[in-house]
């Protein structure tokens, strides 16, 4: 046991000395940007009034929303990602084509970027499909078609584009496709103007179950001036983004995520509008969308986990590397850590038992106490009936004539009593008679 106690904090040691290198490798390449804390990504890529964005609050209580940095954790892991410029492509349905069928099957194609999803976080990098402006649909792999049914018929649109494992969008003009068709027949409905920029809602969606809560959306239909570049996240001139949570709206020019806490817990509504530059809104198909997300602080799904640090960067490095393998260090950890498991699962068994032992002793030590009480009482009870027998007995057999003396004289006094009774009643008889 001191063995394997000592291979434990060996191997502990070398646990922690693999998560800083592997910190320290997921930050080369960006130490010229100053990006090695928690506030310096916000310093080299800013977000409007970081101190605090101004909330406009409809109604009279305190606004409660607040910006904030992104987790550690996801800053970490996000080094992994700015290598990447996917390209997406919508292969079938067709732009403009009609189809005779309420059923259809989706092909996309997808490269510079890695599809896949962790066996054990159930997380990765992906694909967020939007079917006109319903909630996405995440797609973890394009290798089969995808199969939409029950379309009504009339103009649908749909939007795909390429998202991080905790929904983040890619920027690049290319990781962005979008097609329209028609079930049986065209109609004006979701066909967005495409000379108008557009914009489309992801993120918050679903359940949540720790803050801060990411707020991300995608522009398109934009000009190739104002497509936000990998190297240079300048604002845009000519548009806004007025975001709405709960009746607390502000403004972003910027195309970057933000993350935000103050959710009440349960339902949430967040409401997406595309602004000018002078604030009125860009009147096109989807630019003004609204979500209900829930906000659930006991929900431990693996985001939450990240968000909150719970999962530690070695476990969650193969949400962004699908080639990542657990070190030996860790395998042996693994196995040291599950034998100790099982030796102290064992102990508390044990010590349960014992326990258990120990507590149905005293029940019955009690119990032959009370038992053995019962047990003297009876017998007092039954020596002392069996004096009283005996004395009883005994004075019988003494005097047997003075028990029948003893009947007598009670026989005579109670007949006594019935002769002077009777006497009494017949003088009274007399007296009334007088009285006549």
């Amino acid at each position: 046991m001191a063995v394997k106690t000592i291979l434990y904090s060996c191997i502990s040691v070398m646990k922690t000395i693999v998560s800083y290198l592997l910190a320290i490798a997921l930050s080369i390449g960006l130490v010229s940007c100053g990006d090695l804390n928690i506030s310096e990504r916000i310093e080299a890529f800013p977000i409007p009034e970081i101190k605090g964005i101004s909330f406009n609050n409809s109604s009279d209580r305190e606004s409660i929303l607040s910006e904030t940095a992104p987790p550690i954790l996801i800053r970490q892991l996000g080094r992994t990602f700015e290598n990447y410029t996917p390209t997406v492509s919508i292969l079938d349905p067709s732009p403009d084509q009609v189809l005779d069928n309420t059923n259809i099957t989706v092909q996309i194609k997808v490269s510079n970027f890695p599809l896949f999803r962790d066996e054990n976080l159930e997380i990765g990098p992906h694909l967020h499909l939007i079917l006109d402006n319903k909630p996405y649909q995440a797609i973890y792999s394009v290798d089969e078609p995808i199969f939409l049914e029950n379309l009504t018929p009339g103009t649908h649109t749909l939007r795909a584009f390429a998202v991080n494992s905790w929904n983040e969008s890619f920027k690049n003009k290319g990781g962005y496709a979008e097609t329209t068709f028609h079930i049986l027949t065209k109609t004006k409905n979701n066909n967005p103007n495409p000379q108008i920029p557009l914009l489309t809602y992801n993120s918050p969606s679903g359940i949540y179950g720790a803050e801060p809560i990411m707020l991300d959306f995608y522009l398109s239909h934009l000009p190739s001036s104002e497509i936000v570049k990998d190297s240079a996240r300048e604002a845009l001139p000519n548009w806004r983004v007025k975001a709405t949570v709960n009746g607390e709206s502000f403004i972003l020019d910027q195309w970057q995520p933000v993350y935000l806490t103050g959710f009440a817990i349960g339902n949430n509504w967040i409401q997406l509008e595309l602004l000018d530059d002078e604030g009125n809104s860009i009147d096109n198909t989807f630019n003004n969308t609204v979500r209900l997300i829930t906000y659930n602080p006991e929900n431990k799904d693996s985001l939450s986990r990240i968000v909150t640090g719970e999962i530690d960067l070695s476990e969650a490095i193969p949400i962004v590397d699908q080639n990542y393998e657990i070190p030996v260090e860790e395998m042996i950890q693994a196995v040291v850590e599950e034998e100790i498991f099982t030796e102290e699962v064992k102990r508390e068994n044990i010590v349960e038992q014992s326990e258990l032992l120990s507590e149905e002793k005293t029940i019955l030590d009690k119990l032959g106490e009370i038992e053995a009480d019962i047990s003297v009482e009876n017998s007092l009870n039954e020596e002392q009936e069996k004096v009283t027998e005996e004395e009883f007995i005994s004075e019988t057999e003494v005097n047997p004539e003075a028990i029948i003396d003893q009947e007598i004289i009670q026989e005579n006094d109670i007949t006594n009593d019935n002769l002077a009774v009777d006497k009494e009643v017949d003088k009274k008889k007399k007296e009334v008679k007088i009285n006549e």
